[in-house]
């Protein structure tokens, strides 16, 4: 769903980052003791969409995502059309959460490290999370260029074996 412009304005950004950004860390951190390594395909893959320190993601697979106990956000997520009870990963910095009915679909990693490369690119995870929520509010979750970037990369995967 494509918010409206109404919408789009009476969503509290300020007010949802510092408590959007607590909960991303505190995820980050968890997810970076938990998580695997990339296996050698999957730094493979993230090299191709543009991850420059592979070595330091880790990926968690979890029964679900999730998702910030703050209305603010819950706002935000429903106004700009996030459900993260349906998406399937997600990554926050090197931390990359995979859903377990989404094991093996190579789509869904490669577009988690497409965000990974995003965060590189952003610098931190504040500069990261401020410009994709932003990018959420303006452009709704479906249209934001962040998003469609990494949809983007998602379906340029090679034929290797996903086992």
């Amino acid at each position: 769903m494509k918010p409206s412009p109404g919408n789009r304005k009476s969503i509290p950004l300020a007010q949802t980052m510092p408590a959007t950004l607590a909960w991303a860390a505190n995820v980050n951190a968890a997810v970076l003791a938990q998580g695997k390594p990339l296996s050698l395909w999957q730094a493979t893959d993230a090299v191709e969409v543009g991850v420059l320190r592979p070595e330091a993601v880790r990926i968690l697979r979890v029964p679900g995502l999730p998702r910030p106990d703050c209305p603010h956000f819950c706002s935000l997520a429903t106004q700009s059309g996030l459900d993260l009870t349906r998406s399937q990963g997600m990554a926050l910095g090197y931390a990359v959460l995979i859903r377990h009915s989404a094991l093996g679909d190579r789509r869904v990693l490669r577009h988690e490290l497409r965000h990974v490369a995003q965060f590189e690119a952003a610098g931190s995870l504040s500069h990261f999370l401020e410009e994709y929520l932003a990018q959420m509010v303006l452009h709704g979750y479906r249209d934001a260029p962040f998003e469609v970037d990494a949809r983007r990369h998602e379906s340029r995967f090679m034929a290797a074996s996903l086992t």
